[in-house]
């Protein structure tokens, strides 16, 4: 998929939203927390203390819920990032968009993820596809791997220099997504951007016309197509615009030796969870790639 400069300056250029304009209060915690409704919320000091406690800064981003000032200052950082590398972000772009098994940088997103303010998604990818499809203008959250699809098996063998964030072990041990889109932000570690499913909807309204656009506090780290391959670190946090679904990745690890007993149930239950994302993949016509574990390699399925 293509990315026009006229999308590109959406990207970058969005106007921020100030939260304190919403005559509703979000999310529900904050309310609760006030102990007052959403709705009156909004002008109870307690709500004004939480948008503007600087502690709270990495939850009000993952909400949404910055003042616009904040917001405006992380989108600059932004529109320097995209300015001084537009170059080698386009050779990760240009890489993305080739099929799995060819390109030298991967990207996954798990339909399980569970974050700082965010819930698990999804038990199934028909269900994941069902409710954001199969592409998508909103700016989506993925781990960044430096080789291709049959290349994952690494991961557990040590053949990447391992980075101990969260999301990367989420990722290796649930059902995920493999992406292609423009990166917008890479960096190694965890940048704390939004949310989508738990943004304000005076926000998601207010960037409905071009997607809602993500931001970070700092500029993001990855910079160089070349040296991110050489570096052989995985990338925490990876986001993407105007993504599409290029296949699925299914760790299957049938190590059972932590348990104490029901070793033959926990194995059958691993093969009947890989002998159903066969199914539903060949049914949604995408690719599965497996990672067997034990056997240190990462072949297609489906």
């Amino acid at each position: 998929m293509k990315i026009t400069r006229r999308q590109l300056r959406k990207i970058i250029q969005e106007m921020a939203w100030d939260p304190k304009s919403s005559p509703y209060a979000h999310p529900d915690h904050v309310a609760t927390y006030a102990g007052e409704t959403p709705r009156s919320v909004r002008r109870s000091q307690e709500y004004q203390d939480f948008l503007d406690d600087e502690k709270n800064s990495g939850e009000l981003r993952a909400l949404g819920l910055q003042s616009y000032e904040t917001a405006e200052r992380e989108k600059q950082i932004v529109r320097n990032y995209h300015e001084a590398n537009s170059e080698e972000i386009k050779k990760f772009h240009a890489e993305l968009q080739k099929p799995s098994e060819l390109a030298r940088v991967t990207c996954l997103h798990s339909i399980e993820y569970e974050g700082m303010v965010s819930e698990r998604k999804s038990e199934t990818i028909r269900d994941w596809v069902g409710k954001f499809g199969t592409s998508g203008r909103d700016q989506l959250s993925t781990v960044m791997f430096p080789g291709n699809a049959t290349e994952l098996y690494k991961y557990f063998s040590g053949g990447f220099r391992q980075w101990s964030g969260n999301n990367v072990e989420q990722i290796m041990y649930t059902t995920s997504l493999i992406m292609s889109g423009y990166p917008a932000m890479m960096n190694y570690g965890d940048m704390m951007t939004q949310t989508l499913t738990a943004l304000h909807p005076d926000l998601v309204k207010f960037q409905a016309g071009s997607g809602v656009s993500k931001s970070t506090g700092t500029t993001p780290d990855i910079s160089n197509f070349e040296e991110f391959l050489q570096k052989n670190i995985i990338s925490e946090e990876t986001v993407l615009d105007n993504w599409a679904i290029k296949g699925v990745h299914y760790s299957l690890n049938l190590d059972a030796s932590f348990l104490s007993g029901g070793r033959e149930d926990f194995i059958n239950a691993k093969k009947r969870k890989l002998n159903s994302l066969i199914s539903e993949c060949e049914s949604l016509g995408l690719p599965l790639w497996v990672t067997y574990v034990e056997e240190n390699k990462t072949v297609r399925a489906a």
